[in-house]
C-alpha cells in the first residue's frame, strides 16, 4: 500500500533491475506479476473492508440450520460479496488495460507487446501512419471494457439479488 503514495514511475527502475535478475523481463508473466503487485493490496482492502460490514447473523444462522462452513461460504457469503469482488476485478482490469508504463519498460519483444504499445506504432512523430488500423485498434480498446462492464453490471446485481434470498 506504501507504493501508492508515490508516482508509479518511481518503483519501475527497481522493479526492472529486479526483473532482469530473475529472469522475468521481456515476458508476459513478469508484465502479470507486476500489475498483481499493483492492484492486489487496494482490491484487497476493498474485499477486506466489504467482508467485514457483512451481516455475522446471516452465517450464523445457516450453520444453526445445519450448514457445513464451505456451504456457508459457497451460498451465502460468496453471493453476498460479489459486488466487492466485481468492483475489486473493475478496478484491477481498468488498471491494467490502460497502463503503457509498466508495458514499456518490462516488454521489449514485438511478439508479446501489449495493446497500449502496438496503438504507439500507428503514431510515430506525432502524425498517424495508419488511420484504418488506429481506428480498429480504437474501437477495440474502447468496446472490450464496455463489454466487460456490461457483463459485470449483471452480476453486481444478482449478486445483490442473491444475498436477499434464502437458500434451500
Amino acid at each position: 500500500m506504501f507504493s501508492y503514495t508515490f508516482p508509479v514511475f518511481i518503483i519501475v527502475i527497481p522493479l526492472l533491475m529486479i526483473y532482469r535478475i530473475l529472469g522475468l523481463y521481456n515476458t508476459l508473466l513478469g508484465l502479470a506479476i507486476a500489475h498483481l503487485a499493483y492492484t492486489v493490496p487496494v482490491s484487497t482492502l476493498l474485499i477486506r473492508s466489504y467482508m467485514l460490514n457483512m451481516p455475522k447473523e446471516l452465517e450464523d444462522a445457516a450453520l444453526v440450520d445445519g450448514a457445513t462452513r464451505m456451504q456457508v461460504l459457497i451460498r451465502i457469503v460468496l453471493p453476498l460479496s460479489l459486488p466487492a469482488i466485481a468492483t475489486a476485478f473493475v478496478f484491477a482490469f481498468t488498471l491494467s488495460w490502460g497502463d503503457l508504463l509498466f508495458s514499456v519498460i518490462l516488454i521489449s519483444s514485438p511478439e508479446i507487446y501489449t495493446v497500449p504499445i502496438a496503438i504507439q506504432f500507428f503514431l510515430w512523430g506525432g502524425e498517424i501512419v495508419d488511420p484504418g488500423g488506429l481506428a480498429a485498434l480504437t474501437l477495440f480498446v474502447g468496446i472490450v471494457p464496455v463489454i466487460l462492464y456490461g457483463f459485470m453490471q449483471r452480476y453486481i446485481i444478482q449478486g445483490l439479488l442473491r444475498g436477499a434470498l434464502k437458500y434451500g
